[in-house]
């Protein structure tokens, strides 16, 4: 083989490794997107109903103005009665307007005269299913203050996941004196706010 040949040769096998060396280096991608938006559900509980039922020779109750997330009521002329005979029973029924479930939490009650309300009792007397549960007359400063004084089977009727988008559920409670309120407590007057907390599953 002659010099120009063998040059020939050579110069062919360099351009091969050249492009051998250049294919396999050359590694092409693509990319898959993946894409959307997220958005977080509302929580809005309201009252939709409600009644006050006053039992008892002279007792009075009635609501005053309210809002869907506020019940106003007054009772009157309440006196102590050991047959059970003398009492104001109070239903709202509550429905979940929001996009998502929600759970009974906690009920708490705030009053502005101890004088009358360490006096007073109040009895959640929501409807049952389950005979074995009974709830007592309760001393108000312990009365409806965390969700072992309600029954949770009738605030959440679908369970784990509470009352679902559009729902509803019912509340009672008897608001009576205590059988044996002192002297003091006579003609008084207190504010009273029971608040009925809910959450999220």
């Amino acid at each position: 083989m002659t010099r120009k040949g063998l040059f020939k040769v050579l110069t062919v096998v360099i351009v091969v490794f050249i492009v051998l060396t250049v294919s396999v280096g050359a590694i092409w991608t693509k990319d898959l997107v993946i894409q959307g938006s997220a958005s977080s559900g509302k929580m809005d509980v309201q009252f939709v109903d409600k009644t006050l039922t006053p039992h008892g020779v002279g007792v009075y109750a009635f609501y005053t103005p309210s809002t869907p997330y506020t019940l106003n009521f007054k009772l009157g002329n309440l006196y102590p009665d050991t047959a059970h005979n003398v009492y104001v029973e109070l239903y709202a029924k509550v429905q979940n307007k929001g996009s998502i479930p929600v759970k009974f939490n906690t009920a708490t009650i705030t009053s502005t005269n101890p004088l009358l309300t360490d006096n007073l009792q109040v009895y959640d007397v929501t409807p049952s299913n389950n005979p074995a549960v009974v709830r007592p007359f309760m001393s108000w400063p312990v009365a409806l203050n965390n969700s072992g004084y309600l029954d949770t089977a009738i605030f959440n009727p679908a369970g784990i996941w509470g009352v679902p988008p559009g729902q509803t559920c019912d509340f009672k409670a008897k608001i009576k004196m205590d059988d044996n309120a002192p002297d003091i407590s006579q003609g008084q007057l207190s504010n009273i706010e029971l608040t009925l907390n809910w959450k999220t599953p």
